[in-house]
């Protein structure tokens, strides 16, 4: 069966298959089963997105490497360089700057502004007053050159990338790698990277988007990527989750989004990405109007008593979250299933729509059991 056939990363001890029922409808159960060990993993996620996973025994010490066959001064994130620690649980650490050696410099290949342009943004910038905001106009270029970036370093003023259909916004404060590169900040707006079912999982039926940043890795600064995401979701929030190497989606912020549509989130690092809408107006409003059908039903403009026959048409229902969840899955009653935590590697596409649901793209693949 399943279980005698998932494979597990080399050295991990297996101690116990754990189940959690993700949907009860009477004859139809989801079940997902997730694998338990005596010991644990480290994910250890390079600039590059590489990930390198390394089997700890549990309360053992560690110590975080410095350099790889590709990168040097490596320091991971929330920890000093070389620092060693104590791991009692599986651990998911980014590395948060490197350097690469000198046989591995790479250059990206999106379009690049040409030699003349960059002169002309540097000299702004160097004439720029503190807390200046410089708009640049990227045309159909999508890579930030390092010269630019090293210009605005440890400066008051903030650059603006302008790009088809989304921005970037890069104070010079915020940029701290102290050795910078050529960034492709393309990002594919609409793309499937992440499965379909994890995001709905996260969802609860709001509308999504999926993003795909081109680059691989840290940027080596903090951007915030202005992003449109349609004037009927005004005054609501848009709220960032990161697609990690372990198949799971984590929160990383949140944007107010403005009357017209667009939104700011912060990224340090690309990979792949699902914004899920929180449409507070809409809330409200359906809220409101189930009160004001509630009232109506309730009695006549006469003083009358009315059953609501009348007002069948105007009825508005708020159907809860989970209530959506267990009705979403009348049509396999008859079935019983199970699943087991799966990971995948994602790949790129641009469809430049907003999701609400629909079929699976893809399976995780667990980097732990390396099943299907």
């Amino acid at each position: 069966n399943a279980f005698k056939e998932a494979e597990h990363l080399n050295g991990l001890k297996l101690s116990e298959w754990t189940g959690t029922i993700q949907l009860d409808l009477g004859n139809y159960k989801k079940i997902s089963f997730e694998a338990q060990y005596h010991n644990c993993v480290v994910q250890l996620k390079y600039p590059d997105g590489a990930c390198q996973y390394v089997v700890v025994d549990k309360g053992s010490s560690y110590t975080l490497p410095d350099e790889n066959e590709k990168y040097e001064d490596i320091l991971w994130e929330g920890f000093s360089k070389g620092e060693t620690i104590v791991v009692t649980e599986d651990r998911e650490i980014l590395a948060a700057n490197a350097r690469l050696k000198e046989t591995q410099v790479e250059q990206p290949k999106g379009e690049k502004l040409s030699e003349d342009e960059i002169a002309k943004i540097i000299e702004e910038v160097e004439k720029a007053d503190a807390g200046a905001v410089i708009q640049i106009d990227m045309k159909k270029a999508t890579v930030v050159p390092k010269e630019i970036l090293e210009a605005i370093q440890g400066k008051p003023v903030d650059i603006v990338l302008n790009l088809d259909g989304y921005g970037w916004s890069i104070g010079g404060d915020e940029v701290f790698a102290s050795e910078l590169m050529d960034i492709d900040l393309e990002v594919k707006i609409g793309a499937d990277a992440v499965p379909s079912q994890l995001v709905a999982s996260i969802a609860g039926g709001k509308p999504t988007t999926q993003l795909s940043l081109t680059h691989n890795g840290n940027f080596g600064f903090r951007a915030d990527l202005i992003l449109n995401l349609g004037s009927m979701n005004s005054g609501g929030v848009g709220n960032l989750y990161y697609y990690d190497s372990d198949g799971k989606l984590k929160f990383m912020n949140a944007g107010q989004i403005g009357e017209d549509g667009t939104t700011s989130l912060s990224f340090s690092h690309a990979s792949d990405y699902v914004v899920v809408i929180d449409n507070l107006q809409q809330e409200d409003k359906r809220e409101e109007d189930s009160e004001d059908n509630s009232q109506t039903s309730g009695s006549g403009t006469d003083g009358s008593q009315n059953d609501g026959s009348q007002a069948n048409d105007q009825t508005s229902k708020t159907v809860p979250d989970s209530e959506k969840e267990k009705n979403s899955g009348n049509n396999h009653a008859g079935r019983e299933t199970i699943s087991i935590r799966k990971n995948e590697t994602s790949l790129t596409g641009d469809s430049a729509k907003t999701e609400t649901g629909g079929k699976d793209s893809g399976e995780r693949k667990s980097p732990k059991t390396g099943d299907k």
